[in-house]
């Protein structure tokens, strides 16, 4: 290691015999078990390691920095590696195919191939061989399942919801999304549809003719949960297969369908009273940087449970689980994956955030928007909501849950939510929460002081679809935490999610490093259309919602607390009334800086 700048005046040989520090091995062990528990610390934890080793805080400091650049260097050489041979296994299995098509001989006569045409007829000969053989391999499969032959799909009933949409999207190409389709039983589906899919998971494979990286002619059976990001609609449960497979060059193809007879859902939860129909999606790619996708949702329900009136329009109307919302978080997701590309591109950014610090940021925003969205699911795999009474208008739900897991608080989280209609479009709705010049008149943390951005990392076309770090102006007395906030809307709705962070994190995220073990503890505002068809009818009707004509929406507002810092405390009443005013308060501000004001 080489500390030259520590070293201090005095002759050439002086200098020379302290330009290289050696650690002792006692040295390096504790530092190596500080660097396992946190590669991070702080200037108190140096300060600490400095006395107890006997080094100066610059050593310290600088050990560490080189000891995060050796790991990182050696996880990319390990990407390196699994990339070459990845790369030579390729083009080993190319040279075996164009081999075997210079040895291509007539059936008849033992001579070459006349034409491309014989070799044209000759593939769709093997091709529909093996599609039948696959039939076979598939059907009886499918029957071990059902317990029963399979030789047809059965006939459908009439009763469905449906709907079907194209879209041409831009900043992904449809191979891409093809793979993330491909990759839907994992962490993939949801990362990209958090607003909708709150959990998917692969119940078993049953044929799989590509490799683990593409996965094309696959038939896999999935469990997928839907959800509307409010506690009162009850999530939807679909038990299905899918077959997924690329039809030619630049099209491919992704099919659901669930069946009767199938196993029980996963996790102890009984079969799912809603049926996916024949659904699914095209993808073409247009071959300039867009894709077409061909988006069909066709769905059989049978609703047992009662609609919350703030709801009822917007289930009933098919807009809420249907193909409409799916191609918008579709589109949305793709100029996400846009604007992390265009970070590659060099350009001046007047806040110094380096592209690298960028999507360190963008990464850690992804993460808090997942945990805000997943925070807000009412699926009984979760902690039920309990609904609060009191001498409050607005009704509250709340729900907790022990975190321990990383990147979350350790402790006991408490989860406040509530769901209101205002008379105003949602457009005004979410400029209004994402706007920083205006966030003293609802925030009630802020003590009506403003904010200030510091940063801000756009992510669409729409100027409200941003990435934005938000400090207190003046300084407060906490001036060390900061505000993490991502503002995203589209045709479906839209959505305000912010956490607080410590100036540490922000500068580790700033140095483009690792974002994963920052705790995040998010809340924010899911703003949805009210699901009338027309201005001339009546709002929802609710306690919180009275009779209009004029447009409206309908806002989710949702706080996370960390109630307790012991995983193992109990849920005080104090911590309830706190989140419970807080709610309250926000409803109130909001009304009132909107002009809505009233019961």
């Amino acid at each position: 290691m080489d500390f030259g700048d520590d070293i201090p005046e005095g002759s050439d040989n002086q200098r020379r015999r302290k330009r290289y520090h050696r650690h002792t091995p006692r040295q390096i062990q504790q530092l190596e078990a500080m660097f396992k528990e946190c590669p991070h610390p702080d200037e108190n934890q140096r300060a600490a390691l400095s006395r107890e080793l006997g080094l100066e805080p610059r050593q310290i400091k600088f050990w560490f920095q080189n000891r995060r650049t050796q790991m990182k260097a050696q996880h990319e050489r390990q990407d390196n590696c699994f990339l070459r041979a990845e790369n030579d296994k390729i083009r080993c299995e190319n040279i075996t195919m164009k081999e075997a098509l210079k040895n291509i001989v007539c059936p008849n006569c033992g001579g070459p191939p006349i034409g491309e045409d014989f070799f044209d007829e000759q593939k769709l000969r093997m091709e529909n061989a093996r599609l039948k053989e696959e039939l076979d391999r598939v059907s009886s499969i499918t029957s071990k399942y059902l317990g029963r032959p399979f030789t047809q799909m059965p006939p459908m009933p009439s009763m469905s919801v449906s709907g079907s949409l194209d879209l041409s999207v831009g900043g992904m190409a449809g191979v891409l999304f093809f793979s993330v389709v491909l990759q839907s039983a994992m962490n993939k589906w949801v990362d990209f549809f958090p607003g909708i899919v709150s959990r998917a998971h692969t119940v078993d494979i049953l044929v799989n003719n590509g490799s683990m990286t593409g996965r094309n002619e696959t038939l896999i059976m999935m469990y997928e949960e839907l959800h509307l990001m409010a506690p009162v609609v009850p999530t939807r449960e679909f038990s299905f297969l899918r077959y997924c497979k690329q039809l030619e060059q630049g099209l491919w193809a992704v099919v659901d369908v669930s069946l009767d007879g199938q196993r029980d859902a996963p996790y102890g939860v009984p079969t799912s009273r809603s049926r996916r129909l024949p659904s699914g999606c095209l993808i073409a790619d247009m071959g300039n940087g867009y894709s077409k996708v061909t988006w069909v949702e066709h769905n059989e329900i049978e609703q047992t449970l009662p609609i919350n009136p703030l709801y009822r329009e917007l289930v009933l109307s098919g807009a809420a689980f249907g193909a409409h919302r799916w191609l918008a978080a579709l589109q949305r997701a793709c100029d996400r994956f846009a604007s992390v590309a265009a970070l590659g591109v060099p350009q001046l950014d007047p806040s110094g955030v380096t592209p690298e610090g960028k999507r360190s940021m963008m990464k850690l925003s992804q993460r808090m928007v997942s945990s805000f969205c997943a925070s807000l699911c009412a699926s009984p795999m979760q902690p039920r909501w309990t609904q609060l009474n009191g001498a409050y208008e607005v009704l509250v739900r709340v729900s907790s849950h022990r975190a321990a897991e990383p990147g979350h608080p350790s402790g006991v989280v408490l989860c406040a939510a509530t769901s209101i209609w205002l008379p105003v479009p949602g457009e005004h709705v979410f400029a209004f929460v994402r706007d920083e010049n205006a966030r003293s008149q609802w925030d009630v943390l802020s003590h009506g002081n403003p904010v200030q951005e510091v940063s801000r990392i756009t992510n669409g076309a729409n100027p409200g679809n941003c990435i934005s770090l938000l400090r207190g102006v003046p300084s407060s007395q906490n001036s060390s935490m900061l505000i993490l906030q991502e503002s995203s809307t589209d045709a479906a709705g839209s959505l305000v999610v912010y956490s607080p962070i410590d100036l540490q994190a922000a500068n580790v995220v700033m140095c483009g490093d690792d974002p994963s073990p920052i705790p995040l503890l998010p809340s924010g505002f899911v703003i949805l259309p009210d699901g009338r068809r027309g201005a001339g009818g009546a709002g929802p009707s609710s306690s919180s919602a009275p009779l209009a004509s004029s447009p409206g929406c309908v806002v989710t507002v949702a706080f996370q607390i960390l109630a307790s810092n012991l995983p193992s405390a109990r849920l005080s009443a104090d911590s309830v009334n706190t989140v419970n005013n807080l709610i309250n308060t926000t409803v109130e501000q909001m009304r009132a800086a909107l002009n809505c004001a009233g019961p």
